[in-house]
């Protein structure tokens, strides 16, 4: 049996990169493909596995109604579902400006090329003789984050509230487009690159087909790119993709809508 391992060449890499104009974003972008390449990696390599968007809508139904009384529900989420939860609940949790933050991180651990810096010091303390004064760990800005999901005692008060408002979001999202439910596979796959496009760059994508610079928006070209590279690659068993404008404005005005309204 073959085994498919999504992935971007060089060359890929380089032409995503570039359906971002502005330096700053640029220099975010790197960052945003290797997320991206690991998502799609799971996403087609589960594609018999993935939780349904019905079970997601009855996992965040039932998460809303009975989370703070059962936190032991939090144990039983399927890997994708919680990982949805957990973008969800950071928006909750600190608003916008946790991905701004997350954003300027970002940038700033590439700038500094902080894996390679540590390695170096890694190196230079395990040179160092015996006694000597160890040097203080390089601190990342990835790390001076506030705490993420995961990071949570899982049974605070607190946390759960914001878990179910989290849910209750999710839920209303998910059943307001009716296209998800008929052919979820590159509609949903919008949908998590979109909220992981908002970690990265500090807020949601744009679906414009122009912006102020007379190009149409990052996201968009983005998404043109991406469903050429993914059908080059995709296994014989999943159909063509297609990241349409309609359905792009469709998924981001239901995210923006639900914030609105919760």
């Amino acid at each position: 049996m073959k085994i498919y391992t999504f992935h971007f060449s060089d060359k890929q890499r380089e032409a995503l990169r570039d359906c971002w104009k502005r330096s700053r974003e640029r220099e975010i972008a790197p960052l945003y493909l290797l997320e991206v390449e690991r998502l799609i990696k799971h996403w087609q390599g589960t594609a018999s596995k993935t939780t349904t968007i019905k079970q997601q809508i009855a996992l965040a139904n039932n998460l809303k109604i009975n989370v703070d009384k059962t936190p032991a529900l939090l144990e039983q989420l399927p890997q994708d579902f919680e990982k949805l939860l957990a973008s969800v609940w950071l928006h909750h949790k600190y608003g916008e400006a946790y991905f701004t933050q997350h954003s300027e991180a970002c940038r700033k651990d590439a700038v500094n090329n902080t894996p390679r810096r540590m390695m170096l010091d890694a190196v230079i303390r395990g040179l160092a003789p015996a006694g000597a004064k160890e040097a203080s760990p390089i601190r990342t800005e990835f790390s001076k984050l506030p705490p993420n999901y995961f990071q949570q005692t899982k049974t605070d008060a607190d946390f759960l509230r914001i878990v179910a408002s989290a849910a209750s979001e999710i839920a209303w999202m998910l059943k307001e487009s009716k296209s998800w439910l008929e052919k979820p596979d590159e509609e949903y796959l919008i949908f998590l690159l979109a909220y992981l496009y908002e970690h990265h760059f500090g807020k949601l994508p744009s679906a414009a087909n122009e912006g102020h610079l007379g190009y149409i928006s990052p996201f968009r070209s983005f998404l043109a790119e991406l469903s050429k590279i993914i059908n080059e690659q995709a296994p014989d068993h999943l159909r063509e993709c297609k990241f349409g404008a309609p359905i792009t404005r469709k998924i981001l005005m239901v995210i923006n809508k639900s914030r609105c309204v919760n």
